[in-house]
């Protein structure tokens, strides 16, 4: 490793012993990781960049993955991301520059980096807004047809659906508050002195410590909590609230402003961290739009088809045309693929 000097993101993200360190660290690579930031705080935000990239794409989480393929993954994901993180690297140096105390800033920020690597505080940043009161948000953001895993600043764990966007503020440790516009699993570290709030649509759910899911895309028809273990209150704009203990979920209907708690089916509302889509008699307009999320795809629909009835099946880990070969069988539909659109027409009689 003599002699590194990066230039830009793809420069860490192919090198080996970058790569070896972010997802096998020793105590002598953090050593050095450690002495290098301190030596080149100029290429720390480089650095912070590629490493969450690396734990996005868990380019060793599976012996499955030969280099070929791990070599294609790293090169679309690089494609796709080029363009963003310029800008971002552009406007960040831009306002350093004209920042007098430059150095003072840079010193401060190696020194909060350091404490980030190796005292487990995960507070890599895709994206901010900055409020009157310099607090900033930290915006994490899953598209469609992928699925990621983040650590919060106090050691909570999201699981983060497709399609899905979660933000945290730089003083979450002072504040536990999370804004998901989209589903997320969490598992909350305890903490009763900083209750854990997520703000989804028109619903607030505070918790202590505990394990749930919460899904509130903004086209979705409801909004639903469901508790795993431990216990979650849910409070709506309009006033209503609901107590929420293990295996209980709590709907809301934003457009009637209407909350009901019931069990649930672990498959059907979070079978989806396990890789398994459950329809419990869904609506198709349910059924296409939890296909386009999983699937990155878009459903074209034939004007002159009624979509009516009800739609029951389980998949554990298809592809797209297993699925849709599914719903050929039990419907009288006809699927086409063309490229990341799917026409939906009826079948020919």
């Amino acid at each position: 490793m003599k002699g590194f000097h990066p230039k830009n993101i793809e420069d860490f993200l192919k090198h080996p012993d970058f790569i070896a360190w972010v997802n096998r660290p020793t105590l002598s690579t953090d050593r050095y990781w450690e002495e290098w930031c301190a030596k080149n705080p100029d290429k720390i935000h480089l650095l912070q960049h590629a490493r969450e990239l690396l734990h996005g794409m868990k380019l060793e989480e599976s012996n499955k993955m030969d280099q070929g393929a791990k070599d294609q993954l790293l090169d679309k994901l690089l494609i796709e991301n080029r363009n963003y993180k310029r800008k971002r690297i552009t406007d960040y140096r831009e306002r350093m520059s004209r920042n007098t105390t430059f150095w003072i800033r840079t010193i401060a920020a190696s020194l909060l980096l350091i404490g980030v690597l190796f005292f487990g505080k995960n507070w890599m940043k895709n994206q901010y807004s900055t409020t009157g009161n310099q607090i900033a948000w930290i915006k994490k953001v899953v598209p469609r047809g992928m699925k990621k895993v983040f650590t919060l600043p106090d050691g909570s764990v999201v699981t983060v659906n497709s399609g899905s966007e979660l933000s945290y503020s730089s003083d979450f440790e002072n504040d536990r508050l999370v804004k998901l516009k989209g589903q997320a699993f969490f598992e909350v570290t305890k903490d009763p002195e900083h209750p854990f709030r997520i703000m989804s649509g028109d619903i607030t759910t505070k918790v202590l410590g505990t394990s749930f899911d919460v899904k509130a895309y903004e086209d979705d028809r409801d909004i639903h909590v469901a508790v795993m273990t431990g216990r979650v209150e849910v409070k709506s704009e309009a006033g209503l609230n609901s107590y929420l203990t293990t295996g209980e979920v709590t709907y809301y209907v934003p457009k009637f402003q209407v909350m009901r708690k019931a069990d649930f089916d672990y498959e059907e509302l979070i079978g989806w961290k396990d890789k398994v889509i459950k329809f419990n008699r869904s609506s198709y307009h349910d059924v296409f739009q939890t296909l386009s999320n999983w699937y990155d795809v878009d459903f074209v629909i034939d004007p002159s088809l009624q979509l009516r009835g009800r739609y029951t099946a389980r998949f554990k880990d298809q592809s797209l045309p297993n699925v849709l070969i599914g719903l050929e069988h039990s419907s009288n539909l006809k699927f086409d693929i063309q490229g990341n659109k799917i026409v939906v027409k009826r079948k020919r009689q």
